[in-house]
């Protein structure tokens, strides 16, 4: 905190020096969102009070910088920026109002919707620096609504960079835009239990997965490019698969496995997308790729400094426990596969388990129930890439047979669960900006991980893609390595 108080003017909001101050109004909303949560993890009440002064700076404009602010009062939504950054005019009909204020404001205020004490009076002035908690949340559906109105597209999902006046959107993608646009939809959702907002956010994720995800669960979306639906760039001269993309991707489908337990989809993506692009992506303990290139090499750049990429990929690493386990007061459920050890406080007391695995390289999992005070419901994942169905025992004894999805069974202290997810190759046509005149190209995937071929960029085979087994000959070695054959 800090650190970067002294990088960021000191958090002085109004200065607007041009060279060392601010100058676009979603530069301050993002420290209002990341200090409201600061002050909900740490209770910090200066925290608080700099979440607050940012956002009034924000919505009502500066009397020290001469702005308006950046909410229009007359038609709605959330203006980008003020010009100029010195002695400002008031923005007009046709200004900018981007994606990235609008849907951060509505995170911001639902943010503090949450954090600020109960039984406030709701100020008056002009510049009011506090609102209460129904103001708060008031704010954060207004905007979210106006955005949903004049920035997103119901039929695919999409989110539009911008909108001037009465133009029509900008409809170029960014991965942010798509990000706070389902974190705002998220926030509506747990707070007011209305569908609309949920089927907001799976419409925006099925979206992502089917037209701006990459084979091993890379989003080909980013920044400094141009990209549109089902492009699939691969070559080094693209930039895609960020892992800041990757640290939002998981942590979106975390929150939706906590919204929906049973729905073992959300963690077959952070399942693919850990695997394939956050441990892809480290560099032993130099840094991490900032992009992760599918074809002709690894990202070399940045690993001497910190960049958000591998600040993301540190906090991901770190998060990496919780997302092993989840639990109700009455089950547990194993989501992803690791040796592990855990401890989780079930209603009826507290239960301890320890998880044997070499996973990915195998699929044999044996998990001990250590410590328990009654029998629980434990749900084990199966995953969407099993090649045959499972048979799940307990203490050497089948109790059941189950396909991809969830397992359910119930266990006591001192019982031993285990079972072997069998794996097999699956072969992916790819399709995209970089096809391949009279050839195809196909990627190549065994259990839960996406394989890399050593060589020559382009190596042209001629296999049966239904029989992908058939094209390798294993190689010796503690880990699975591949030849082709022939």
């Amino acid at each position: 905190f800090e650190g970067e108080r002294a990088h960021y003017a000191g958090f002085d909001f109004e200065d607007n020096n041009e060279n060392t101050g601010w100058f676009i109004y979603d530069d301050i909303m993002w420290w209002t969102i990341s200090l409201a949560r600061a002050y909900a993890a740490f209770g910090d009440e200066e925290y608080l009070r700099l979440s607050e002064q940012s956002f009034s700076r924000v919505w009502y404009g500066s009397e020290r910088v001469g702005d308006t602010g950046s909410y229009d009062e007359t038609d709605g939504g959330m203006f980008w920026r003020w010009y100029p950054i010195s002695n400002p005019e008031p923005n007009r009909p046709g200004d900018g109002k981007m994606a990235c204020i609008n849907f951060p404001a509505a995170v911001a205020a639902l943010t503090l919707a949450g954090c600020v004490p109960e039984g406030r009076t709701e100020p008056t002035g002009e510049r009011p620096v506090t609102h209460t908690r129904e103001r708060y949340f008031e704010m954060g559906r207004e905007i979210y609504e106006w955005g949903v109105e004049n920035l997103f597209d119901a039929a695919t999902g999409r989110v539009a960079d911008s909108r001037h006046g009465e133009g029509e959107p900008d409809w170029k993608s960014h991965v942010y835009n798509q990000g706070t646009f389902i974190g705002a939809s998220v926030l509506l959702y747990r707070a007011t239990g209305e569908d609309i907002y949920l089927r907001a956010v799976k419409s925006a994720l099925q979206m992502y997965e089917d037209k701006w995800q990459h084979v091993g669960g890379g989003i080909n979306m980013c920044e400094f490019d141009t990209y549109w639906p089902g492009c699939n760039h691969l070559s080094m001269t693209h930039s895609y698969n960020e892992l800041c993309s990757t640290n939002f991707w998981v942590l979106l489908n975390q929150r939706m496995q906590l919204l929906e337990p049973d729905n073992s989809h959300w963690a077959d993506e952070m399942e693919e997308s850990l695997y394939n692009v956050l441990l892809a992506a480290q560099v032993g303990d130099v840094g991490y790729h900032y992009l992760n290139f599918l074809e002709g090499g690894k990202d070399a750049r940045y690993l001497d400094r910190c960049t958000c990429c591998a600040s993301l990929g540190t906090r991901l690493v770190g998060l990496l426990p919780q997302f092993l386990y989840t639990y109700t007061k009455d089950t547990v459920y194993v989501n992803l596969y690791a040796e592990s050890q855990a401890a989780l406080p079930l209603e009826k007391g507290a239960v301890r388990l320890t998880t044997h695995t070499n996973m990915p390289d195998d699929g044999r999992v044996t998990i001990h129930v250590d410590e328990c005070a009654a029998p629980f419901t434990m749900k084990l994942r199966m995953p969407r890439w099993i090649a045959a169905p499972v048979e799940v025992q307990v203490n050497g004894q089948a109790v059941g047979t189950f396909g991809a999805g969830f397992a359910e069974i119930t266990v006591r202290a001192g019982d031993e669960v285990s079972f072997e997810l069998p794996m097999t190759f699956r072969a992916t046509k790819y399709s995209g900006s970089e096809e391949l005149v009279g050839k195809e190209r196909w990627a190549i995937e065994y259990g839960p991980l996406l394989y890399a071929a050593m060589g020559p960029s382009i190596v042209t085979v001629a296999f049966d893609p239904e029989k992908p087994g058939e094209w390798f000959t294993p190689l010796p070695g503690e880990k699975p390595r591949l030849a082709l054959r022939g």
